[in-house]
């Protein structure tokens, strides 16, 4: 069991970078398809970082 100063010790999941290449292979599509869908430029992201573009992008095709 963890306890809380143990928690604000570690980092956040926010703040680990994930990289396009290992995520394309995690999902089963080309890194270079999911940037140009998700409009990224970037080849490493932080996880709120992707959060908010993958929910961006099903805002937009939603409507």
């Amino acid at each position: 069991m963890t306890t809380e100063a143990e928690t604000q010790d570690t980092p956040s999941s926010g703040a680990r970078p994930i990289d396009m290449e290992s995520f394309s292979e995690l999902v089963g599509f080309p890194a270079a398809f999911i940037k140009k869908e998700l409009l990224i430029d970037k080849d490493n992201l932080s996880i709120d970082e992707l959060r908010t573009v993958i929910l961006d992008y099903l805002d937009s095709t939603m409507k």
